[in-house]
């Protein structure tokens, strides 16, 4: 773990103990579904992107904009419906996530015809690090990508969803990369596995770890 200090390396290995009973409690189901989760995800956005004559990293970017905070079932709607009311001009479409991501997501259907992915990325925010891993899993399922790590991630790791700092956000990528790893798959797949696990149990093992030092 090169690059990190002692206390960083020892909540990595912390992290990666918790990871691997939520490996040990999955079911064969689970691990077929995580294998496939975000190609599904990516063919979500291909249908937005037919249907509403947009290109796929502009649905990508939609769905992953109104995604905090948001039931994936619940985030698939919203961005079909926010498409629908972009390609009617109405604009009236509401949305369970926070307000002010609409707007992104009007921005890029309003604006990002004209950009490759990397500048659709731009438009999705400065420090959305979780958005803007979501978004290239979504866009690029079978590629390594960033880790998405959302609020169930945050259970599954242990730590509170509300006060993850730049640094854990950090070394919990480390920590789910470096199990995926070890497991032969991608490091999107791996946190969509744990995903579904957790989600399942509705967060039945989390019990709030005190990592060191934090």
């Amino acid at each position: 773990m090169g690059g990190l200090n002692e206390l960083e390396r020892a909540t990595v290995r912390n992290m990666r103990e918790h990871l691997e009973e939520w490996i040990l409690r999955g079911s064969k189901y689970e691990k077929h579904e995580a294998m496939h989760w975000y190609e599904r995800a990516h063919d979500v956005a291909e249908y937005l992107a037919a249907e509403y004559g947009i290109t796929l990293p502009q649905a990508a970017a939609v769905i992953s904009v109104l995604s905090p905070g948001c039931p994936w079932e619940q985030n698939t709607t919203d961005a079909d419906k926010v498409c629908q009311a972009w390609h009617d001009k109405t604009y009236d479409a509401t949305v369970t996530t926070y307000h002010p991501q609409l707007g992104k997501a009007y921005s890029i259907l309003d604006h990002g015809k004209d950009k490759d992915a990397h500048g659709i990325e731009s438009m999705i925010g400065k420090v959305a690090r979780k958005t803007k891993a979501f978004y290239w899993n979504i866009l690029e399922p079978s590629a390594r990508g960033p880790v998405t790590v959302d609020r169930w991630i945050l259970r599954a790791l242990g730590l509170p969803i509300n006060r993850t700092t730049e640094q854990l956000y950090r070394l919990a990528e480390i920590a789910i990369t470096q199990v995926a790893d070890k497991h032969s798959v991608l490091p999107q797949v791996m946190q969509a596995y744990i995903w579904v696990c957790i989600r399942r149990c509705q967060g039945e093992l989390n019990v709030t770890r005190v990592l060191p030092g934090f």
